[in-house]
């Protein structure tokens, strides 16, 4: 079952973890979006999918209007993964675009089944992680600072982090010389240590404004 971070039955957004609900709810706050979606934090990509794909047809009275989900993709398979996407959408019969939607991907309900909406981070085009979204939102030399020091730790075998967590490695460095150290990121955001008024913070919170 996935961790609620909010509830509300109509209108539901699935993301992996629970940081991705905590800094879905500083954005929207900032943004004072009035829209209301529960959010529920399933634990993988793959849980996203699997809970997206139950709930589509799910009885009337317990299926939302409208679903949207947020994953993380290597960029080397972004295309694999949108294929994957909407090749279930496609089954339970949605029309879905060829390529992701770089202002956030809609995608029409049909007879009783909700509007699908997608965020591919971390915009909806090049593939990525959350990490990669929050970076953006940090000061440019700091989060520089940041993976210079993170390069270093790797040159000198201090660091055993695999490749694809490079970018959560830089992000949590650049957190944890910040006052106070290793606040989480959603608190960051709320605190102004992240700007969620880049542009990438920006599209972000447009694609959850035009699905909800």
């Amino acid at each position: 079952m996935p961790d609620v971070c909010r509830s509300e039955a109509h209108r539901i957004l699935l993301v992996e973890g629970k940081t991705d609900c905590h800094v879905v709810l500083a954005i929207q706050q900032h943004y004072g979006l009035q829209t209301h979606f529960g959010i529920f934090a399933c634990g993988s990509d793959d849980e996203v999918l699997k809970r997206l794909n139950a709930l589509i047809p799910a009885p009337t009275e317990k299926r939302p209007e409208r679903i949207g989900i947020v994953v993380d993709v290597d960029p080397a398979t972004i295309a694999d993964r949108w294929h994957q996407i909407t090749d279930r959408l496609r089954n339970h019969g949605y029309g879905c675009p060829a390529v992701p939607d770089a202002n956030g991907t809609v995608i029409a309900g049909h007879d009783d089944f909700p509007a699908i909406g997608v965020w591919l981070m971390p915009n909806n085009r090049d593939g990525g992680s959350l990490e990669d979204l929050l970076i953006q939102m940090a000061d440019p030399n700091s989060i520089d600072f940041a993976r210079e020091a993170v390069t270093g730790a790797q040159q000198r075998n201090a660091a055993t982090f695999r490749a694809v967590h490079l970018s959560k490695a830089v992000l949590h460095t650049f957190l944890a010389w910040q006052d106070e150290p290793g606040r989480p990121p959603g608190l960051a955001i709320t605190a102004a240590i992240l700007r969620p008024t880049v542009p990438g913070a920006v599209a972000f919170a447009g694609g959850l404004q035009r699905l909800f």
